[in-house]
């Protein structure tokens, strides 16, 4: 697929170029693992989601481009080393800055004797955080042999907003969704820095979190999606 980014996937990748917005999960499964289905799995969640291949490059418009790209999406394989491999392995994905001509999303994997993880990084351009949870989900089902339907999902984010969501109606929607979070706390916040009670660093304590999280979905907020 060839395409220009629309107005979100832009921002999202403007703001990359000066600090990150990639989004990280990490999925454990326990047991041993057959590496032959595994790397199936990747291979057919590499052709569910082109876009996940793809890279932005600017000639002259801002684009993804799948000229290039590889036929599977990056994948590395590591022993796992401690109980914190994986969070050390997030951290350094979190603050890795997109260089143009990179694919949008990689692949860690982590072994072990009794327990595997799966980390998956990917470009915010192209994702948030519940599609990550998705692309997992029809990971495992490839993995296990399931027959899996996605719906070709390629127009920028704006385009793929329900009716709802557009002109007068939408903008109308809009503003009330964002009353319904100011009601929730003060500018928006939904939490603060506070010393913890173990370490007695800073850290970000949630406030309303879950009620803030019902909102979102009872909104339909999860309009991003790759």
């Amino acid at each position: 697929m060839e395409r220009q980014l629309g107005g979100l996937e832009r921002q999202f990748h403007l703001q990359n170029l000066v600090g990150t917005t990639h989004m990280c999960g990490t999925l454990r499964l326990q047991g041993s693992y057959d590496e032959l289905r595994l790397r199936q799995a990747f291979k057919d969640i590499s052709e569910a989601y082109p876009l996940l291949r793809a890279s932005i490059v600017a000639d002259p418009f801002i684009r993804f481009s799948m000229k290039g790209a590889p036929e599977e999406i990056g994948t590395c394989y590591l022993r796992r080393e401690g109980e914190d491999h994986w969070r050390a392995i997030i951290e350094q994905e979190l603050v890795r800055k997109y260089n143009p001509g990179e694919g949008l999303s990689f692949f860690h994997v982590l072994t072990d004797d009794d327990h595997f993880d799966i980390i998956l990084s990917v470009n915010h351009s192209v994702v948030d955080a519940l599609t990550v949870g998705a692309i997992f989900r029809n990971l495992v089902r490839f993995y296990n042999g399931e027959a899996v339907e996605i719906p070709a999902l390629q127009k920028p984010m704006e385009k793929r907003f329900p009716w709802f969501f557009k002109g007068i109606i939408g903008w109308l929607l809009t503003f009330r969704f964002i009353y319904s979070l100011i009601k929730l706390g003060p500018s928006l916040q939904i939490g603060g820095m506070e010393p913890t009670q173990n370490t007695r660093s800073e850290g970000f304590v949630f406030d309303r979190s879950l009620e803030l999280n019902r909102l979102a979905k009872t909104k339909g907020s999860n309009l991003f999606g790759v």
